[in-house]
């Protein structure tokens, strides 16, 4: 989930940060979040 809300913001031409992930995910713990993201970026 967290890779495909970081795809959706790169693709709109916003940087995929936790805020915004977690912004548009609507839920979700940011040390989890972040721990996904850090995998995608």
């Amino acid at each position: 989930m967290v890779a495909a809300a970081a795809e959706n913001l790169e693709q709109r031409g916003a940087e995929p940060t936790l805020q915004r992930v977690l912004e548009l995910l609507g839920t979700g713990s940011p040390n989890i979040a972040q721990r996904h993201l850090s995998t995608v970026a």
